[in-house]
């Protein structure tokens, strides 16, 4: 089944300006002379705040960041591919390509600029007095600083955060076996393990089956079944997340408010998905690390209790959007990173906890990773 994308062109500043407005994730694709004239009108303009980041196809050949605003290889970006506007900020000779490129990922809206809108913004930039113009620059300094005192207010919250959520659970299953439930349609043909403890992630609650923990954080994860009923159903540890890259990430994050207020919610820091993070073994002192899924922050604690087995159900990784309560012929975008984040976990397992094992229950797309197991 195909994806709708929206591709089209915008012809003058005013067209610019409320596209970007509407948007509540925007993504600037190139880092060229263009992209570089359209971030400084944004500037002006008081609208940089609207860009996430700046995408390039290769990010070893163009700079860090362009006016404090991160410059990221768009293979690092999928999780944005179906959510966010891109803009692409490229020459005319590379405009069919760049158009090409993003509506090759199957990103949800393209939006190309026409040589009209920067020639509107140069002149315009001209008008500008000059001690506007170095305003313009000092604010950009600013706005790095600005982002590395926040970066680091966010890790030392994160510290507390996470030592307040984690601390007292550290070694606390030695010797029990753990089952961790993920939402794909093979979670339907699970049976309760007797004496398992049992760890579920997003909508799994609504199975039946009693958790003794419970992890979310994406929003997202929740358009078919709202959070307030999952959590409603949990007798257990509560675990939500509150995303570290809080520039990109936060209009994700699930908001506790209107989850019952007699549940015990515990709150944790997770880093923003992104596959060159390393996992940590000390999950007190560093936000918890995603790849692309929610079970890899349920995988990075259930490693912390230490126990001697983790039972895999549901983590099918076929490639499709296909859920327990839902079958879908949409292909997942950053699939691959599914099969490469579980990959990297049995790296990590096999360095840090070579005496916990783990087992694939069903298994679709990790079939061969772990050891196999089958329902009976």
């Amino acid at each position: 089944m195909g994806v709708d994308i929206e591709c089209r062109m915008i012809d003058s500043l005013d067209e610019l300006t409320s596209e970007i407005m509407a948007e509540r994730e925007v993504i600037v694709y190139g880092a060229g002379a263009m992209a570089h004239v359209l971030l400084r009108y944004l500037q002006y303009r008081g609208l940089r705040h609207y860009i996430l980041c700046i995408a390039v196809e290769d990010d070893s050949v163009n700079p860090t960041e362009i006016y404090g605003i991160p410059v990221v290889a768009i293979r690092y970006l999928p999780h944005f591919y179906r959510t966010a506007c891109f803009f692409a900020a490229v020459g005319e000779q590379l405009r069919e390509e760049a158009e090409e490129t993003l509506c090759s990922k199957a990103c949800r809206k393209v939006i190309t600029i026409s040589g009209n809108v920067f020639t509107e913004s140069e002149k315009e930039f001209e008008q500008i007095p000059a001690n506007i113009v170095m305003n313009i620059s000092d604010e950009a300094t600013r706005f790095r600083i600005g982002k590395l005192e926040n970066t680091v207010s966010w890790q030392i919250e994160a510290v507390k955060t996470n030592t307040e959520a984690f601390g007292k659970f550290k070694n606390i299953n030695s010797g029990k076996e753990m089952v961790l439930l993920a939402t794909g349609p093979t979670a339907s043909q699970y049976r309760k393990k007797k004496n398992a403890l049992h760890i579920g992630v997003n909508t799994t609650p609504v199975l039946d089956i009693p958790l003794d923990y419970y992890f979310a954080h994406d929003s997202r994860a929740f358009n078919k079944i709202p959070i307030e009923n999952a959590v409603e159903k949990c007798k257990g540890e509560i675990f939500i997340g509150r995303i570290a890259d809080r520039l990109a990430y936060s209009r994700r994050e699930i908001d506790i408010r209107n989850i019952n207020k007699n549940k015990n919610i515990r709150q944790y820091f997770v880093n923003g998905p992104c596959m060159t993070d390393d996992l940590v073994k000390d999950i007190c002192r560093h936000p918890l690390t995603d790849y692309f899924s929610i079970v890899f922050s349920a995988l990075q604690f259930a490693f912390y209790t230490h126990p001697s087995r983790i039972y895999l159900v549901g983590c099918d990784v076929s490639g499709k959007w296909d859920h327990f309560y839902e079958a879908s012929n949409l292909d997942v975008p950053h699939a691959k990173y599914f099969k490469l984040g579980y990959g990297l976990l049995k790296r990590f397992g096999e360095i840090y906890y070579p005496d916990v094992e783990i087992c694939s229950m069903n298994p679709v797309g990790l079939k061969g990773l772990f050891r196999d197991c089958y329902t009976e």
